[in-house]
């Protein structure tokens, strides 16, 4: 089975993190995001030790935690540790992050064999699927479907069918 995978869109595969809005900002339609230690190794910088103190309870204390005012409050001036360009208002106070590589996004390879084997699985099923209803039967007769553990078993005893076939022993429906 021969498998091509073209991309119709941009592709942004998320890495489960948020960016708060403590380390990002939005300025002439750019967002720009700063890793939080840099915040705080240029709090530590500050050579006034009272200043750097309400800097650090500026934390505690502020309601409106956000990059822009802490800058501004504290006349820091930072680098971003990257930025992109956004089209549209943020309005949120937090921005889902994503892998992306300088040579553009990036899709994990795991990601993709996922995509594959589930493809794979699915067209294997569809062209035997009075062979899968046997095993599924045979599976929930030996109670190996009852809780969440045997019944990831039970799925994992399919895709040994689909993929590792010279391992199957003959199906008896005895």
């Amino acid at each position: 089975m021969k498998v091509r995978v073209k991309t119709l869109s941009p592709i942004h595969i998320g890495n489960g993190e948020r960016i708060s809005s403590l380390e990002f900002l939005v300025d002439g339609g750019r967002l720009k995001v700063f890793r939080f230690d840099r915040i705080l190794s240029a709090i530590e910088r500050i050579p006034n030790p009272q200043l750097r103190t309400n800097a650090y309870l500026w934390f505690k204390n502020q309601g409106d935690l956000r990059l822009s005012t802490f800058l501004k409050n504290f006349n820091l001036n930072l680098e971003p540790d990257y930025e992109l360009e956004i089209n549209g208002n943020l309005i949120s106070s937090q921005v889902e992050e994503f892998i992306k590589t300088l040579e553009g996004p990036y899709v994990p390879g795991s990601e993709l064999k996922g995509s594959i084997r589930h493809l794979i699985a699915c067209a294997w099923f569809m062209e035997k699927p009075d062979y899968v209803k046997l095993k599924v039967e045979k599976l929930l007769k030996e109670g190996k479907a009852k809780n969440y553990k045997e019944l990831n078993n039970a799925e994992e005893e399919l895709e040994r069918l689909v993929f590792y076939p010279e391992k199957e022993k003959t199906l008896s429906l005895t």
